[in-house]
């Protein structure tokens, strides 16, 4: 009888031992969680960049300029090994990181925000010249691999039917502006609302004016005293710049 009363007891723990780790949920690991809530932010509609808005250049080799003046507003950064040559403390309002964690954490949420942007599905357009064209909010890609907006000329982007709406510019190859080009926002566009996605590198003529976020795979190369509004991101390559006026967009309505 005490023999049957010490196996009873002994099957009861054993199963009070299984049911506890039977409710035990095995937590995934942080880093792993931090990246699914990542790309889940990074992939929600609207776009938005979140902690990267407030970098005006991320690169990976370097970042580098030749000529002044020179005035950027936002943090610039280069990760993970690389240089940064040409611009000094006084030329930026913000920090410049070298290789830091800072610009790691950066650059990998504005990979993330590019590559989901680039999943978008677009309309079609029959040219590669933008030049003179006008653009309501949506999702646009070219017959040509490259996109081109010639020198002197406007492109035009019309908030009119909605002015929290975004636009976003899937290039398969290269964008190139033409010297004194300009894009230009109307009836409440936002230039932090614009995503110019390139396949590989993007080259700004002298003294353009330009709007928008650029994500370009390689490299992104400015010429004398552009004029940018917004993030630029070189995900597998360098940003070159001669003096100009960069700013990063910390505030946005969408």
């Amino acid at each position: 009888m005490q023999s049957n009363i010490f196996s009873l007891r002994k099957l009861a723990l054993l199963a009070l031992v299984t049911a506890q780790f039977d409710s035990i949920v095995v937590a995934t690991p942080i880093e792993e969680r931090q990246e699914n809530s990542l790309q889940a932010r990074a992939c929600a509609v609207p776009l938005r960049l979140g902690t990267a808005k407030a970098w005006a250049m991320l690169a990976v080799t370097s970042i580098s300029n030749t000529v002044h003046p020179l005035s950027i507003t936002g943090n610039i950064g280069v990760t993970p090994a690389g240089a940064i040559t040409g611009i000094a403390p006084a030329d930026v309002t913000g920090t410049i990181d070298l290789n830091t964690p800072a610009a790691s954490s950066a650059m990998a949420v504005a990979s993330n925000v590019c590559a989901c942007a680039g999943g978008l599905t677009p309309a079609l357009q029959p040219y590669a010249d933008i030049s003179g064209k006008t653009f309501a909010p949506g999702v646009y890609s070219f017959s040509a691999a490259g996109v081109l907006l010639g020198a002197l000329s406007t492109v035009t982007l019309d908030g009119a039917s909605n002015p929290k709406g975004q636009w976003i510019f899937k290039i398969d190859t290269t964008l190139t502006t033409g010297e004194l080009s300009t894009v230009k926002l109307i009836n409440g566009a936002q230039a932090c609302n614009v995503f110019w996605v390139v396949g590989s590198s993007a080259t700004l003529g002298a003294s353009t004016k330009f709007e928008g976020n650029i994500c370009a795979v390689t490299s992104i190369t400015c010429g004398a005293q552009v004029s940018s509004n917004g993030t630029m991101v070189a995900r597998n390559a360098a940003i070159s710049i001669a003096g100009g006026k960069f700013k990063a967009l910390t505030t946005c309505t969408n």
